[in-house]
């Protein structure tokens, strides 16, 4: 993925942890730091996650503004999804 690293852990910070947990951990929302989620998800399918979100869960479209946040452009979600990759092997 082309996306920065640095600013998508920023973005990741501001948007994302507060359900997937600090370093994507886990909390409400499950761990993203997970070795077989990172080893079988493309890139284009955590884009689109991110991007539509998913049917039937909380995870709700980042393409769209909700009353507590601000939508994603695509550069930014690219961003999270490098910096999700960065954390494969305990990379941080």
């Amino acid at each position: 993925m082309s996306g920065d690293v640095a600013q998508g852990r920023r973005i990741f910070e501001s948007a994302c942890s507060g359900c997937h947990g600090k370093q994507a951990k886990g909390g409400e929302g499950p761990a993203l730091n997970n070795k077989v989620l990172l080893e079988s998800a493309t890139d284009s399918y955590l884009v689109e996650t991110v991007s539509r979100g998913r049917r039937g869960t909380a995870m709700a479209s980042f393409l769209e503004p909700s009353p507590v946040r601000n939508a994603l452009s695509r550069a930014d979600i690219e961003a999270v999804v490098a910096y999700l990759r960065s954390l494969q092997g305990g990379k941080s």
